[in-house]
């Protein structure tokens, strides 16, 4: 599955049989896919999800529904991160091919970077990352919500300062009983870089509140781009059982490292 290329946004189906993410294997980014006959055999090889899905752009974050019949990510113009939208794609039965995407429409997507979708089990919430203007910080965590899963997505609402801050919120994960939302906190859009910390805030709690995973967020923190482990403490990866470098799943988290990513799991 991994190769020399930058992988990264993995998200797993309810059954744990088949694996999204997006890959630069062509000279842009898109979204494939890996499958495998049960949970402790090995991954096949990947697939490409094919025009329908990439079209042209670049395709990226892919977030799987529960039922495997809805496929969220967002598109954007190879050379402007700033134009990602969100779309989603859908299927008849988890065997189909999935039908062209649809953008999630001009209530939800905005004329700054929206992206890095996360759907909730029952269909009816959607969080994702934007930089609209408005927030607490240059990227923030947003929500959208609707009734039913056949009706319109509703208008987005910041989640608030307790999760979002001066800094960037990027990449939300709802678990799958929509009792807490995972997400990393750093700087990226800031226009400086500073290591990102995963953090855990339960949802169902009143007011919200979070917290860092445990272990420290110093000993999860990972990174991006072209950081590498050398040029940080020895200490602080050896202390994380990281001095490999690699990295490996948080519940339903995907973490990876480097400038050409690779997928880990645990």
């Amino acid at each position: 599955m991994n190769s020399g290329e930058y992988q990264d946004d993995a998200s797993i189906s309810a059954d744990g049989l088949t694996l999204y993410y997006h890959a630069d294997r062509s000279g842009r980014l898109e979204i494939w896919q890996v499958r495998r006959a049960s949970p402790t055999d090995p991954w096949g090889e990947p697939i490409s999800l094919g025009d329908s899905i990439n079209a042209g752009l670049c395709s990226v974050g892919p977030d799987i529904s529960a039922d495997g019949l809805s496929l969220y990510f967002a598109r954007h113009d190879c050379n402007n991160l700033d134009t990602a939208d969100l779309y989603v794609a859908t299927r008849a039965t988890t065997t189909a091919p999935w039908q062209d995407p649809e953008p999630l429409g001009s209530i939800v997507n905005g004329p700054f970077l929206d992206g890095q979708p996360s759907i909730s089990s029952d269909g009816l919430t959607l969080y994702f990352t934007s930089t609209r203007p408005g927030g607490f910080g240059a990227a923030d965590i947003y929500v959208t919500t609707r009734s039913a899963v056949s009706d319109p997505w509703g208008s987005p609402v910041n989640v608030g300062p307790t999760i979002n801050s001066w800094i960037d919120e990027l990449a939300p994960e709802i678990n799958a009983d929509s009792s807490a939302l995972y997400f990393y906190q750093g700087e990226y859009f800031t226009g400086r870089y500073v290591p990102f910390d995963i953090m855990e805030t339960p949802l169902k709690a009143s007011p919200w509140r979070t917290e860092t995973l445990i272990p420290t967020a110093t000993e999860w923190r990972f990174f991006r781009g072209t950081q590498e482990p050398s040029k940080f403490p020895d200490q602080e990866w050896t202390r994380a059982g990281f001095d490999d470098g690699a990295w490996r799943e948080v519940g339903r988290l995907w973490l990876f490292r480097g400038s050409a990513a690779r997928i880990y799991w645990h």
